[in-house]
């Protein structure tokens, strides 16, 4: 009898658990529509900056900062990956939570990140975008497809296998 108990317990807790995880695909309106800063400083809401980028299949999300160690230790490995698929069709989205615009833009020249480079403007800890990602370490690196469905959210390197593994299997020419 004490078994089985074991195991209802084990059973439900598992529920309980995977209930709570992420299995939202789409972004909602109200998400996509946080203000971002273009490298240019103008003002676009994310769901025009997918509008802008939706020409590809893929869309890559790198959400980093300037001051982070992880995230420029991390440079290296995107880069390597945006060689990788150069030709492909996927598009590199750099959306920072720098809360200095100029060391933000400092760093995208000092770092030669390549892509299309947004300021999150609610910074990281109070943006909704962040939040509903439940970004809670940097760098992070989301797959989304041209429709703004995401794919795989998790990734804190570029090189991590499940995010690779989801580019490969979505990816088309």
């Amino acid at each position: 009898m004490k078994f089985n108990a074991s195991i209802l317990i084990i059973f439900f807790i598992s529920i309980i658990i995977s209930c709570n995880k992420k299995d939202e695909k789409l972004i909602p309106v109200s998400i996509q529509n946080e203000i971002m800063l273009s490298d240019s400083l103008k003002e676009f809401s994310f769901s025009e900056i997918l509008k802008k980028n939706n020409s590809k299949n893929l869309i890559l999300i790198d959400i980093w900062a300037s001051w982070c160690a992880d995230c420029i230790k991390g440079m290296d490995e995107l880069k390597q990956i945006q060689a990788i698929y150069k030709d492909k069709n996927i598009t590199f989205l750099m959306l920072s939570v720098d809360e200095d615009e100029k060391k933000w833009r400092n760093a995208i020249n000092k770092f030669q990140l390549k892509g299309s480079h947004y300021l999150i403007k609610n910074g990281w800890k109070t943006s909704d975008f962040c939040n509903f990602l439940d970004v809670n370490w940097i760098p992070r690196y989301v797959l989304l497809n041209n429709k703004g469905e995401i794919l795989y959210f998790r990734a804190i390197t570029a090189g991590d296998k499940k995010l690779i593994s989801a580019i490969e299997t979505n990816l088309k020419n």
